[in-house]
């Protein structure tokens, strides 16, 4: 019996390691290098840190009594270019972004985000689960880093894949 305890402790104990191991691997390298102006999805960098707090920070306006976060200290440039061309073709009519992005909703009641992980690559994505009046739902934000820190790209809400820079491209 005792010799089973020391090998389920030894099992234990590599598998603590692997995981300490796993946890500190280095950020693999980008396989192209941004200019500083660039708004190009990248992997976190030097230049802009950790993504995690300003994602967090997107859900902090949910909170009671704050207002609403300006569009540009939200979305990049190109994403914002489009956010204005759908508003301009609703020429006074709803436009396609009739919503708040972000949650994903018009109303908001107990907002709290439950997770936010980080995926780096040839892009930066944060997988975000939160709760929004009671319901769990996941969304994904495709950031950039550009001059002004971390930016959204674009936002998929889960699980139909849909696509916030989709919806606000021009039907033909």
């Amino acid at each position: 019996m005792a010799t089973i305890m020391r090998i389920a402790a030894f099992f234990a104990l590599a598998c603590v390691a692997a995981c300490k191991a796993q946890e500190t691997l280095p950020t693999p390298p980008l396989e192209q290098t941004p200019t500083p102006n660039s708004q190009v999805p990248v992997a976190p960098s030097d230049r802009c840190g950790d993504p995690a707090p300003f994602v967090r920070d997107l859900f902090t306006q949910y909170a009671e009594g704050q207002k609403p976060r300006a569009h540009d200290t939200i979305f990049d440039d190109d994403t914002l270019k489009l956010i204005k061309a759908d508003a301009d073709r609703a020429e006074g009519e709803l436009p396609n972004l009739d919503y708040d992005p972000v949650c994903n909703c018009q109303d908001y009641e107990k907002l709290a985000v439950n997770e936010v992980l980080i995926e780096s690559g040839k892009t930066t994505v944060a997988h975000v689960a939160f709760v929004n009046g009671g319901k769990v739902f996941s969304q994904d934000f495709e950031l950039t880093c550009g001059a002004t820190g971390w930016r959204v790209h674009d936002i998929t809400v889960l699980p139909e894949a849909r696509s916030l820079r989709a919806s606000l491209a021009p039907t033909k």
